[in-house]
């Protein structure tokens, strides 16, 4: 568009973000770590020093083990989205 001597402009765009997520709602999910630090320091022998570990519960009120080192990050990391732009240029 011309008013006058100045051309103006009106820009569309359109932004995926995450698309392999579109696709396949296996791929571009988030890991998350489980536990940082896998064993746990129980206390150490006092003849010898060897320490003592112990390996954590995944939820130790359940008594659930720990078994996989990563977890799907459900939040909107995981998920596919979709941005609309409208930019008016003077």
């Amino acid at each position: 568009m011309d008013f006058g001597k100045k051309r103006n402009t009106l820009e569309f765009s359109l932004d995926v973000i995450n698309f392999s997520n579109l696709l396949n709602h296996n791929w571009g999910v988030k890991k998350t770590v489980n536990r940082r630090q896998l064993l746990h320091l129980q206390y150490f022998n006092r003849p010898n020093g060897t320490p003592r570990f112990s390996f954590p519960y995944f939820d130790s009120a359940n008594k659930i083990p720990l078994t996989s080192s990563f977890s799907d990050d459900l939040s909107i990391a995981s998920r596919w989205q979709l941005q609309f732009g409208l930019r008016y240029i003077f």
